[in-house]
């Protein structure tokens, strides 16, 4: 009896990778990744905070001229409404949502020292009553943190961080949904050594602080975290970082609602640049359980590149997102180079604090010689994150919206036609390059077509052809090839990137695959493309390629 044709829908026929360990990749199925929905220029200044609102994200940010001002954006990452002046002049402000109203909070720089201001605004972007003060003369740069615990918000600040003689440190200030301050200010760090850079987060049960603190008599700075109650009573202390930095960075923070995912930098290296040896700061993740202790090791979330600057954080109700500032070299003369320019960077962690997948840019600005890291900022909701960034060049803001991809795509009316073949409509995502196989026994998979650069079902999202079956007929399966290809050139960069710091390689050097794949290599293997092109290594910072290159969409 002959075989029966059953479609099949498969998965992107692919392995890509995760840092299941502080020094090597492991191999893990493609199953899931996040792509780029929208993005688009939003107004002048630059981020502090995202949150969302259950219809609406609220950004909160300051303009060119230090004005704060919030940005009402749709979950299509359209602006709902113009940028909202809330009438005052500050630093950097944070934002929360309490069900009702979101809460703005900066440091205000109408007086010196400055204070924290706060500023209610209603879900549909407009200004509910007026800006109130929250803590005087604390002078802070900018608010480090603001969240919600379902009663009371808890905002957290770096108090005399605009004083290079002054002892900084630690202070926080509960504020009800109606404006009013209950208790005291909160004195979250002490001691005589300063304190820098707060973040905050709530579980569902505690507070997590978290700050970059220097050890007494020495040049070593830890990324320390401590718990508080609703009534903002300090509890649990707890270091966090395994390895302390030799200078402050800042650490983001988040949670699932249940734990806490750490990010921050600290030295790595050497990494051979600018013809010197220089210890750059690369990007270690840890999860803080919720009685407040950590356990496990530190990950590496990024480790390459010329160093990963101010992180950001964000859960979405699956997995964490960590972004990131990223210097780049450009090499655009002879040595010794001196060019660089600044890339906005993110990668998706689960919520064991390991990443997922390999990361990938979100934009890449071209701000030469600018040593100051662009700002990021990164909320999510409605199933998406959303990355708010600052382009240097003209001092622009922009987002991203990044949602979970729709991977379902499958062969549908499948139908035996004259001569051995099989007629099909491919039904799925338009944006996305596919191939289809022919198998007798679900083990070995052949080509039935020719997909060179993949089925391209652009406009519609449906595709009618037909493909042989052969007189015995078969089983037949789609898979995403152009997503697969993607990912796999992320991957294979990491393992450069890994193996360019660890063997103190420059940019001329070009890795071979003995270097990166095989056993006790980066990889146990060298990825394939699904659509059967084939994989250029090249130079340690220029990306590898696909030779379907561009035409199929095969580009990193």
């Amino acid at each position: 009896m002959s075989k029966r044709s059953i479609p099949l829908v498969s998965k992107a026929a692919a392995i890509i990778a995760l840092l299941a360990s502080p020094s090597r990749l492991e191999a893990l199925d493609v199953s899931e990744f996040l792509t780029q929905e929208s993005t688009m220029n939003l107004a002048w200044g630059s981020p502090g905070g995202v949150a969302f609102g259950g219809t609406n994200f609220l950004i909160a940010a300051q303009s060119t001229n230090g004005r704060i001002m919030a940005l009402l954006l749709g979950t299509n990452g359209l602006m709902s409404a113009p940028p909202l002046d809330l009438g005052r002049t500050g630093g950097l402000p944070r934002v929360a949502f309490d069900g009702g109203n979101y809460l703005v909070a900066w440091p205000d720089f109408g007086d010196e020292p400055s204070d924290i201001y706060g500023q209610f605004v209603r879900p549909n972007g407009t200004i509910s009553g007026i800006a109130f003060l929250i803590e005087a003369n604390v002078d802070a740069d900018e608010v480090g943190g603001l969240a919600f615990d379902g009663t009371n918000y808890l905002a957290v600040w770096e108090t005399n961080a605009r004083q290079s003689n002054g002892l900084s440190s630690v202070q926080g200030r509960l504020i009800t949904a109606a404006g009013d301050l209950p208790g005291l200010r909160l004195d979250i760090t002490s001691g005589t050594t300063p304190q820098k850079f707060p973040d905050i987060a709530w579980n569902g049960e505690h507070y997590l602080v978290i700050w970059t603190g220097q050890s007494e008599l020495t040049n070593e700075w830890n990324v320390l975290g401590r718990q508080l109650d609703r009534e903002g009573a300090l509890m649990q202390s707890v270091v966090i970082s395994e390895n302390p930095a030799q200078q402050p960075w800042p650490p983001a923070l988040a949670s699932d609602g249940t734990n806490w995912l750490a990010a921050w930098s600290r030295e790595a290296g050497p990494y051979f640049i600018l013809n010197s040896n220089l210890w750059l700061p690369m990007l270690y993740g840890r999860i803080v359980g919720r009685e407040g202790t950590v356990s496990g090791r530190e990950a590496r979330v990024r480790w390459g590149g010329l160093g990963q600057f101010k992180p950001r954080a964000a859960f979405n109700g699956d997995n964490y997102l960590v972004g990131w500032m990223e210097k780049a070299r450009l090499d655009d003369g002879p040595i010794p180079h001196v060019s660089w320019f600044w890339q906005s960077a993110l990668r998706e962690l689960n919520s064991a604090g390991q990443p997922t997948l390999a990361e990938f840019w979100v934009r890449r600005n071209f701000n030469y010689f600018s040593t100051e890291p662009p700002r990021l900022a990164a909320g999510a909701g409605a199933g998406r994150f959303v990355v708010v960034g600052e382009t240097l060049r003209d001092t622009s803001l922009w987002d991203s919206v990044l949602v979970r991809l729709d991977r379902s795509f499958a062969l549908r009316n499948m139908t035996r036609l004259a001569g051995g073949q099989m007629g099909f409509d491919l039904v799925g995502p338009k944006n996305w390059s596919y191939g289809v196989e022919i198998t007798t026994n679900l083990v070995t998979w052949s080509p039935v077509m020719n997909s060179d650069y993949g089925l391209n079902i652009y406009p519609t999202g449906r595709i009618t052809g037909s493909i042989s079956a052969g007189a015995g007929g078969g089983y037949f399966r789609a898979f995403d090839g152009q997503t697969a290809c993607r990912e796999n050139q992320r991957l294979i960069q990491q393992a450069k990137d890994h193996w360019a710091v660890e063997h103190n390689k420059d940019s001329p050097d070009t890795p071979v695959d003995s270097d990166l794949f095989g056993l006790g290599r980066y990889l146990p293997s060298k990825p394939v493309c699904p659509n059967g092109g084939g994989y250029t290594l090249d130079t340690t910072l220029a990306h590898p390629s696909c030779s379907l290159g561009p035409v199929a969409g095969h580009t990193y």
